[in-house]
């Protein structure tokens, strides 16, 4: 018959399953458990050190984020809901009135807004920010796209409903003669002076724009700095970046899909596109839930 647990024979320099047991030492199974226990935690918070603390990944509250609201949008306030569940979150956020609110009127050239989201940059930077995130809806997304185009030492992009594509044959079909009319204002030294131009509102409206001639040039001319397949090339290797495309945006965006600025920037693992049901006024509300849970991902691989 074979023995029986208690009476098999212990193996040599191995201490006793029996906690009161004690091994050549003198050591009993719980204190050597526990010595084993604490010798591995050691070893993890060794290497958690050696790896620059990875595996804890990024406090919210060390992250910075610039939103960029939509063109002619009234100035953002507290109550915006990605804004508000974003500093729920835990995240420092900021939303500044950019030059193409509606109050403003495009008061700045691109080149001239981009200094401006500089400025929001350094001060999330100045407030204890160790990463920045840049993100924007509608025209805000598409400043955004410029933004990273040019400048680096950013943690992430996040571009919600992209939208402004003055490079399209459809967009210049509409502000074409306005855009003429801006050209010959600049050309007769009226560029500094307000005239009465033409927007593209959604589904393809057209409504009046007061604005700078030469600041309407800038803009809306096909060659302007703000064309997005262009900047999307332009982006450097290395930035993540989470993209969203609604059903409700412009049918040449709908109708390209990724391949009209998604394919385009540089791949990255933490990239992320979404395709998503909403009307591109609602766009930024509707991807909270996956904003938050993209920006958790990039958090925990810094």
């Amino acid at each position: 018959m074979a023995p029986s647990l208690a009476a098999r024979p212990r193996r040599r320099g191995m201490p006793a399953c029996d906690g009161h047991d004690r091994n050549r030492d003198g050591m009993t199974w719980r204190r050597w458990a526990g010595t084993l226990v604490a010798a591995l935690g050691m070893v993890l918070v060794a290497t958690g050190a050696a790896l620059g603390q990875s595996a804890a990944g990024l406090p919210a509250r060390d992250v910075g984020i610039v939103f960029l609201h939509g063109k002619l949008a009234p100035p953002p306030g507290a109550e915006f809901p990605l804004a508000a569940a974003l500093k729920q979150a835990g995240y420092r956020v900021v939303m500044p009135e950019m030059p193409w609110s509606r109050p403003r009127g495009f008061d700045r050239t691109v080149e001239e807004s981009m200094k401006e989201i500089d400025t929001h940059v350094a001060a999330l930077r100045a407030a204890g920010a160790k990463a920045i995130v840049v993100g924007g809806h509608s025209l805000g997304a598409a400043a955004t796209l410029r933004y990273i185009a040019t400048r680096g030492g950013l943690a992430g992009a996040m571009l919600i409903a992209p939208g402004f594509s003055p490079e399209a044959r459809g967009f210049q079909s509409l502000v074409g003669e306005a855009l003429a009319q801006a050209r010959r204002d600049v050309r007769a030294g009226r560029g500094g002076q307000r005239g009465r131009y033409i927007d593209i509102g959604d589904g393809g409206t057209t409504r009046p724009l007061e604005a700078p001639a030469a600041v309407y040039v800038d803009w809306y001319a096909p060659e302007s700095a703000i064309v997005m397949p262009r900047n999307a090339a332009q982006v450097p290797a290395g930035l993540p970046i989470f993209y969203v495309l609604t059903s409700g945006d412009g049918r040449l965006y709908v109708g390209q899909g990724k391949s009209y600025v998604f394919d385009r920037l540089p791949p990255h693992p933490l990239n992320q596109w979404h395709s998503i049901a909403s009307e591109h006024v609602r766009a930024p509300t509707t991807a909270s839930g996956a904003v938050l849970a993209w920006l958790e991902t990039l958090r925990k691989a810094r």
